[in-house]
């Protein structure tokens, strides 16, 4: 008898690397709008932005952007729990809560405006500065424009527990939730019902900000109607208040504490005071940047890191309390962004922030027009941009790839445009008048913007798309119907079929998409009904459609990611990471057919498709060392999970290899 080894081996294919990204993020010019920040025991400084949240650590001189899932969007209020616990609350383009419990490592959704409202109306919007979480209990608290809400710990349901509006300066104290509205407010949860007044307040005053000192004393400001304001100290939680200081001549809206003596207190709009001596006098703040400038503060941040921001770009800190100043905004990059545009063979143009424009060019988002607050933007196909101010109610145009903008005269019943487009030596603007009962119009300039021809009417309301084939044709979407013009818009005709259009693109054979809903419509040869070409799921709402030159038809949507199809919408593929799970609100392609898209939060994304890597070569690790006694023959088996091909090897006591002949092998699984 013959003692051999039986070696099981196992052929593992180590498994391919994922895909890289098909859509990156780029990176936008630098600066962005402050609207909120917050000063944490360790110093380090977190800053809502309109481009998402941002964070200033210990020593630092650049700050560094919160991602790994969370938003790029405008941030209205941060607060701070446990050590670790951070909730941030989103106010535009859509209202989101959110909450890490590992220092902002992961993410979790707790409250989502359109699908994870959980109690929560569905047209709420947090207002700025009005959340809190409890260190204690983990309960988290927010003031929306519906009233203030508190998720418990234990629950996924918020609980509504004021119909106040209009509140801020939320803090806990021993599960005490207590924030502003008028006056100071209280909710107990462990009592629960409604939030509740608290105390004495100063007769024939108001309340305009609240905050809790490093010593744990109540700090507020009141203001008389005459317009004077004074910093009013309690030691028993509001219940009673007294006036340690002398009048200030302008309202205050903001305290920032750099010590329990040391306050800087402001309004926004004037410059702000310092109190050294813990509110018994102030003095001017005196904060003057490294540029020599002296902006006023929209608000301060203070502690260890005294950081302010003003009302534009601008954001300074000071290291020596207070005494300097220094500028201290890099690394906060534009990122929401309202439109998008381009040509091939020509520069991006992206509407930043509030309407900022800038012109891209690769890799670099170049500041091309101070001045311009440009919502919605068309490039014709000789490189004129056309642009519609916030308002909506004229159209720019700019010769030279947007440094310099004349205003389009003519146009009489401007009064609000939805949407504009440019092709083949023709602009056409929809527009809505401001007086009801509306009414929604189709313009049309073919000499760029000297005459306009007169505006035609579309009955079914607002015309949210439009689009141009290579015949002319003039296409109009809206929420029930699709139009089509033959004569350059003089006349519009209904379109047969199913398609409403929030969204319109037009392929290279001259083919027509529509998108709605879930639905992507399309319309062939110039014909007169739509036809289904793809059905996404229910939850999903298209916002977006655009065809690159090769036919691809991209589809961008809330909820759904992007979509991409490459056999004329036959078949779709999804990517929905981070770059494009908040969604996608418009495309455009610029430079040599490159496609970008406008994300919901993310700011501006590119498509960009990289290869799937090789997958590595085959790599084999022993499964088992088995000693069988073996005559003439024996029977091996073995019950595997493993998919992988399996191999046999048989060696001898002394590890010599042994050929043998098996005569049956089964796959792996069966034994």
């Amino acid at each position: 008898m013959r003692i051999l080894t039986v070696i099981l081996l196992l052929l593992a294919l180590a498994c391919a690397h994922l895909a890289a990204r098909d859509w990156n993020y780029i990176n936008g010019p630098n600066g962005t709008y402050a609207y909120c920040g917050a000063h944490r025991s360790d110093g380090t400084v977190f800053l809502g932005t309109s481009g998402g949240l941002y964070v200033l650590d210990p020593g630092a001189d650049t700050w560094r952007v919160m991602s790994n899932g969370l938003p790029h969007s405008w941030v209205a209020s941060i607060a701070f729990g446990a050590p670790g616990v951070i909730v941030v609350a989103f106010e535009y383009p859509l209202a989101l809560v959110y909450r890490s419990t590992n220092d902002g490592t992961t993410w979790q959704l707790i409250g989502d405006q359109q699908v994870l409202t959980r109690g929560l109306p569905s047209s709420f919007v947090p207002c700025r500065k009005a959340l809190a979480c409890d260190p204690e209990s983990g309960d988290v608290a927010i003031g929306t424009t519906n009233g203030v809400y508190v998720l418990r710990n234990d629950s996924t349901e918020w609980d509504a527990i004021s119909s106040l509006t209009a509140t801020k300066d939320f803090y806990y104290v021993d599960r005490v939730l207590y924030f502003i509205g008028t006056y100071l407010l209280k909710y107990d949860a462990a009592r629960g019902g409604s939030a509740t007044d608290v105390g004495v307040v100063a007769a024939g005053t108001t309340m305009s900000t609240f905050a809790i000192a490093p010593d744990n004393a109540f700090v507020s400001f009141f203001w008389h109607p005459g317009g004077t304001s004074a910093m009013m100290r309690s030691t028993d939680r509001g219940l009673t208040w007294s006036d340690p200081s002398g009048a200030l001549p302008d309202v205050v809206w903001w305290i920032a504490f750099v010590s329990a003596d040391t306050i800087i207190a402001g309004h926004g709009i004037n410059a702000p005071y310092r109190s050294n001596d813990g509110g018994a006098s102030w003095i001017p703040a005196n904060i003057a940047v490294d540029s020599g400038s002296t902006p006023i503060p929209l608000f301060a941040v203070a502690g260890p890191n005294i950081v302010v921001a003003y009302g534009g770009l601008a954001v300074s800190r000071s290291l020596d309390d207070g005494s300097s100043f220094h500028d201290v905004s890099d690394g906060l990059n534009a990122r929401a962004a309202r439109r998008i545009a381009g040509r091939i063979g020509g520069p991006l143009y992206i509407a930043y922030e509030l309407g900022r424009l800038y012109r891209y060019n690769d890799t670099t988002g170049a500041f091309i027009a101070p001045d311009a607050k440009y919502v919605s933007l068309a490039v014709d196909d000789d490189a004129t941009v056309y642009g519609v101010p916030l308002d909506g109610g004229a159209v720019y145009r700019s010769d030279d790839n947007g440094q310099r903008w004349a205003h389009v005269a003519g146009v009489p019943l401007f009064s609000n445009v939805d949407a504009i487009i440019a092709a083949r030596g023709s602009v056409y603007v929809s527009t809505k008048t401001l007086t009801f009962p509306q009414v929604y119009h189709v313009w049309r300039t073919s000499n760029r913007g000297i005459t306009w021809d007169s505006g035609v009417a579309v009955p079914t309301g607002p015309i949210y798309a439009l689009a141009i084939d290579s015949l002319g044709y003039l296409y109009a979407g809206t929420d029930s119907a699709t139009y089509r013009s033959t004569d350059t818009g003089r006349t519009f005709h209904l379109l047969n079929g199913s398609s409403h259009a929030r969204a319109l693109a037009v392929a290279p054979n001259n083919d027509v998409y529509a998108g709605w809903r879930g639905n992507v419509e399309r319309l062939r040869d110039a014909s007169t009904r739509w036809e289904r070409a793809w059905t996404f799921p229910t939850n999903i709402d298209i916002k977006a459609i655009a065809v690159d030159t090769s036919g691809g038809v991209f589809v961008g949507s809330v909820r759904g990611g992007v979509s991409h199809s490459r056999d004329s919408g036959k078949t779709f593929t999804t990517t929905t990471d981070e770059t494009v799970a908040s969604g996608v609100w418009e495309f455009a392609i610029a430079s040599n057919g490159t496609m970008y898209a406008r994300t919901g939060t993310s700011g501006i994304v590119v498509y960009n498709p990289k290869p799937a890597e090789p997958e590595p070569p085959a790599t084999e690790r022993p499964l088992g060392i088995y000693p069988v006694p073996i005559v003439d023959h024996a029977t091996i088996a073995f019950m595997l999970t493993s998919e992988s091909p399996v191999r046999i090897d048989v060696h001898n006591v002394i590890g010599e290899r042994v050929e043998i002949l098996a005569d049956r092998v089964f796959p792996a699984g069966r034994g």
